[in-house]
């Protein structure tokens, strides 16, 4: 019975000790695995210098935001909406060229007649006309300002009564149709694309076309006259309102600019008989292209 038991006991200790050898064994095989990750053995310091060289880096504080390149931004990608949109930087394209269309007040003109001394105001009131004008302009000088030329035309008409021999009024009707052509050089103090508020100076010449017809069958009759004057204005960017707007009308109908416009202008007749001295106030809206 004793035999027996010494037996296991040195069978169990045998066993013990194959398995601390095999242990032994294997932790230099790993220590070898560890040290050879980057394909070259390294000591323990080494590896580890090597490791906190490839770190990956730390990312952003939560909540916070990390900026990237995107491949865009070359190409002016400002931002991506959150409606996933892409917002691109855009230049302002040149302009050389605009159109003006405005609704203002005339004063009556000086005009009096060579054989019977009647005048406008006799025949037609001394109210102001209601005046349409559309000008184009040329814009060949930006370097300091923008230095060009306008050319315009418009409309107005007035409706009375005529006169007798004697004095009092007559039965007959009696319409006037006015159509100034203007020539004018213009002044803008824009110094800057889509500046707030572009004061502007102009002057030149205007032939007034005239006819008047009468409510009978009498033929109509045609007159012309000629006057020199100028004026002055603002320039409102409307364009500067609404950025979003500005970019399509650029974009899709080749408006550079959209202002409102306010001008007044006064007129010298050269002729004393047809004089056609007046004053002149319009608003409007005027496109740069």
């Amino acid at each position: 019975m004793k035999t027996q038991i010494l037996m296991s006991a040195l069978i169990a200790l045998s066993f013990a000790a194959h398995a601390q050898e095999v242990k032994t064994k294997r932790a230099p095989a790993q220590e070898a695995e560890q040290s050879s990750t980057y394909g070259v053995d390294l000591g323990p310091e080494e590896d580890a210098a090597r490791k906190d060289q490839y770190r990956r880096p730390p990312g952003p504080v939560q909540g916070g935001v990390m900026k990237v390149p995107h491949p865009g931004a070359a190409k002016g990608l400002m931002r991506i909406n959150k409606d996933g949109s892409y917002q691109y930087r855009t230049s302002l394209k040149p302009k050389s060229q605009a159109m003006s269309f405005r609704v203002g007040a005339m004063t009556p003109p000086i005009i009096q007649g060579r054989a019977n001394g009647l005048t406008y105001k006799s025949m037609y009131g001394s109210a102001n006309l209601f005046a349409l004008q559309g000008e184009y302009e040329w814009m060949p000088f930006q370097s300091f300002g923008s230095l060009g030329v306008q050319l315009g035309g418009g409309f107005a008409t007035a409706t009375g009564n005529g006169t007798l021999e004697s004095g009092p009024p007559a039965e007959e009707k009696y319409t006037i149709f006015i159509i100034p052509m203007t020539a004018f050089a213009i002044y803008r103090f824009e110094y800057v694309r889509r500046q707030w508020v572009v004061p502007f100076v102009n002057g030149g010449g205007t032939y007034y076309g005239l006819a008047e017809k009468r409510d009978d069958d009498s033929p109509v009759k045609f007159a012309g006259t000629f006057a020199v004057g100028g004026g002055g204005g603002i320039h409102v960017s409307i364009s500067r309102l609404d950025p979003q707007s500005a970019f399509t009308m650029d974009r899709e109908y080749g408006i550079a600019d959209m202002w409102l416009t306010l001008e007044a202008r006064a007129m010298q007749g050269l002729d004393q008989n047809l004089d056609f001295s007046n004053q002149m106030v319009t608003l409007g809206v005027t496109m740069d292209y």
